[in-house]
């Protein structure tokens, strides 16, 4: 059986993803936990939507994306031009219209006997496209929302650049517990 037949005979109903060079059904999709990607949220990403078959600005997403890698020391063996073509492909095998696609790069674990330095560490691309989620459900959209300003403060931006997505989601984690508790 060719690697072309094998991934044919997968579902890919629930989404399509793609980590460091091979792609699989989302649900296999898994990081390792030793990862700094996981361990330490050491990790951007962007996502781009795709509504009746047609991504938003993809260029100017994966230029965002590139940037904030940039900035994070992180690179992947990936060009600009490989990355479209491989969220192309991921929105394609899981058969999508509106899709929320998403690319990330994460830094791996170090060697054996390296330190945890993050420069010891390299860094891949994972991407994903699933069934298009959204914040709010279709009714609340029909109806509207209640809202709050949170008392949780944001992470200060001395401490981490708001302009490179990250996974440190923390206060805004709690703001949404403080938003539902408060009827919102």
């Amino acid at each position: 059986m060719t690697k072309e037949t094998a991934m044919a005979q997968q579902d890919f109903t629930k989404g399509a993803a793609y980590m460091d060079g091979r792609y699989m059904p989302v649900g296999q999709a898994a990081i390792p936990v030793l990862d700094a990607g996981y361990r330490r949220s050491d990790v951007t990403y962007d996502v781009v939507g795709v509504r009746n078959g047609a991504f938003f600005r993809l260029d100017d997403h994966i230029r965002r994306f590139r940037a904030s890698m940039r900035s994070l020391r992180m690179q992947t063996e990936e060009s600009d031009e490989q990355i479209a073509a491989i969220l192309n492909r991921l929105v394609a095998m899981a058969g999508l219209r509106d899709a929320y696609v998403s690319m990330e790069c994460l830094r791996g674990a170090p060697p054996p006997g390296m330190t945890r330095h993050p420069a010891n560490c390299r860094s891949y691309l994972v991407c994903l496209a699933i069934p298009w989620i959204s914040v709010a459900s279709e009714e609340m959209m029909r109806r509207g929302m209640h809202l709050i300003v949170s008392r949780v403060r944001r992470i200060p931006t001395e401490s981490v650049d708001p302009t490179v997505k990250n996974f440190h989601w923390g206060d805004l984690t709690q703001s949404l517990f403080e938003a539902q508790d408060a009827g919102a």
